[in-house]
């Protein structure tokens, strides 16, 4: 009920989230009211010092796990940039020949065009 009002309402979603929440909140469609409390929360099994130790070592492994996906981000990111680069030089690259092409291909033609000359002189000749 108390997720139903924190959904339905920004202000209770921010006092859930803080804390701050003294009793729990139904939301009825028509506004709020605190739900009857019904007494103390129930308490998980197992000692306090239990808990601590098995919610710490939760942290540890959460940290851990942290840890290990920022450095396998950087990782992304530096495999990004370095196929950045790759693709820059690869454009570069093209660029370049594509102009060696056009080079090849006018000379082609200019040749093509000499020897048809060539051959039209040779032909008068004989």
């Amino acid at each position: 009920m108390t997720l139903d009002a924190a959904f339905a309402d920004p202000q209770a979603a921010a006092e859930l989230r803080q804390g701050r929440l003294t009793t729990g909140l139904r939301y009825s469609g028509l506004g709020f009211s605190a739900q009857p409390d019904t007494g103390p929360p129930a308490r998980a099994k197992g000692s306090g010092s239990a808990r601590d130790s098995t919610s710490g070592a939760q942290r540890i492994a959460a940290k851990r796990d942290l840890d290990k996906a920022n450095r396998e981000a950087e990782q992304a990111d530096a495999q990004v940039e370095k196929a950045r680069h790759a693709v820059k030089e690869a454009a570069a690259e093209l660029t370049r020949l594509k102009s060696a092409e056009s080079q090849a291909v006018r000379r082609a033609k200019n040749a093509h065009a000499r020897a048809a000359a060539a051959g039209k002189k040779l032909g008068k000749r004989r």
